[in-house]
């Protein structure tokens, strides 16, 4: 970020008083005027840019190459970084354009494809930065399309609230293929949650509502 910061502030200044007065860097016909070569400047301009650009798509490796997470998930991550490497090519791209850069005095003509790849380039960093936020909206589209199964508690409490509006006593419980289950349930109910969660034998078969439910000798 330091790095960042002080090349725009020694660039930006260079390339917008490049010429005394300022209005000779596109006036030609100003006589005794100073300015900085254009073709250096660009290419100084250019150059840096680059580096600072390879840097930023080194930086995060290391940190995702020793992160704590499954393969696949890694993978995806540094899928996502990786499009950078579009940006630096532009950016190569952009620094083997400026050949032409100062040859002529219509920059107009001479800039075009400078000027293109400026706005390339800047739109492609643009989507990087914006990258890990596709892969949250990738994964919320995926969960709306395919919704994670709510927890068989939750299931069984919608399906039998406070266990009160099914035959039997509140808490009695019932004992099916050396599972405990509540004792309003029948095996039709059980069939069609799929599963139930465990509970403990020790905790249910001496509670006073087991041994007096009549279902408990099953």
């Amino acid at each position: 970020m330091g790095i960042l910061t002080l090349s725009f502030l020694v660039l930006t200044p260079m390339i917008i008083w490049q010429c005394t007065p300022v209005h000779a860097a596109w006036d030609y016909g100003i006589k005794d005027a100073h300015c900085l070569s254009t073709p250096k400047l660009g290419y100084t301009n250019a150059a840096v840019n680059l580096a600072t650009e390879v840097m930023i798509f080194i930086l995060p490796m290391p940190v995702l190459r020793t992160l704590h997470v499954p393969r696949k998930k890694k993978m995806a991550l540094c899928s996502i970084f990786s499009v950078g490497v579009m940006v630096i090519a532009i950016a190569t791209a952009r620094l083997s354009a400026l050949s032409d850069v100062g040859m002529y005095h219509d920059f107009t003509y001479t800039q075009v494809t400078v000027y293109i790849l400026s706005c390339a380039e800047l739109g492609m960093a643009h989507i990087c930065a914006a990258a890990p936020t596709f892969y949250q909206v990738l994964v919320w589209t995926k969960r709306k399309e395919y919704p994670i199964p709510e927890p068989v508690s939750v299931a069984m409490e919608r399906r039998f609230p406070g266990n009160s509006s099914a035959p039997g006593p509140t808490h009695a419980c019932r004992k099916i293929n050396g599972g405990i289950y509540p004792g309003s349930m029948n095996l039709s109910d059980l069939a069609i949650m799929g599963r139930v969660w465990p509970l403990d034998d020790r905790n249910i078969e001496h509670s006073p509502s087991f041994s007096s439910h009549p279902d408990s000798s099953v």
